[in-house]
């Protein structure tokens, strides 16, 4: 595993040499410079990151975050996560959705604009939480996963999601999939967001993809046109089987 670990982090610094040589993104005509995307996942993130990415702003590449993200944690230096920032105009996802991580962003890009993605309710968010790992990594059934599951699967690579689940849910400390914790942690994250775009509500838009009217006020806060994304609605981008 660590040869398959050391080459994906040699990649990724090519990926970011590469990337920042370019001087990427080159320009912006919109007012402002980034766009972060930091609601928790299963909250309408994947609809997010296509409707950004049909409206043409170029896209973080999630899977290199990802990895980026493990190594940041393990080595508690983000020194890298800066130099990503500069190879895209948004992102989205992990580790921008992390608690607390939104202020970091804010102080390096000011002028950016922040999307906080939310659930109808707490539980539904959960719920949704909970089948998709349920689906994605533990396939005996309605079992919930174990460390032992993400540490066998190949997503990006074995153990890559412990790192979420210490720095958001403050696992091993708490179980995984504590639901009480787990809604905490999420009504947290959303009231911790609100307070600090009190004062700078221009910054913010806080969004529910499945309700009527909302693209609409995307496009708006963006400063976009519409373009061929005429509906006021969203459309599902992707869905989970188990959501």
């Amino acid at each position: 595993m660590m040869k398959i670990v050391s080459e994906i982090k040699r990649q990724i610094k090519g990926y970011l040499l590469k990337k920042e040589a370019k001087g990427l993104p080159v320009s912006n005509q919109r007012g402002y410079s980034k766009v972060f995307v930091i609601g928790f996942n299963k909250t309408g993130t994947t609809t997010l990151y296509n409707t950004l990415k049909g409206l043409q702003f170029k896209m973080g590449d999630q899977r290199v975050a990802e990895v980026l993200t493990y190594f940041m944690y393990k080595n508690n230096d983000f020194t890298e996560l800066e130099h990503y920032c500069i190879t895209a105009e948004a992102f989205q996802d992990v580790p921008f959705s992390f608690p607390q991580r939104f202020k970091k962003f804010h102080k390096l890009y000011p002028d950016a604009k922040f999307i906080l993605t939310i659930r109808d309710s707490s539980e539904q968010w959960y719920n949704s939480l909970v089948n998709f790992h349920r689906g994605r990594f533990q396939k005996k059934g309605n079992e919930l996963p174990t460390i032992k599951d993400y540490m066998r699967s190949n997503y990006v690579f074995p153990g890559s999601m412990i790192p979420t689940f210490k720095n958001i849910f403050n696992y091993p400390e708490i179980p995984l999939f504590h639901k009480e914790h787990y809604i905490n942690v999420y009504e947290k994250h959303i009231d911790d967001v609100k307070a600090f775009f009190k004062d700078k509500q221009d910054k913010l838009l806080i969004i529910n993809v499945s309700k009527s009217g909302e693209r609409k006020r995307l496009l708006e806060f963006l400063k976009v046109k519409p373009s061929r994304f005429l509906s006021s609605d969203f459309s599902r981008f992707k869905k989970t089987k188990r959501t």
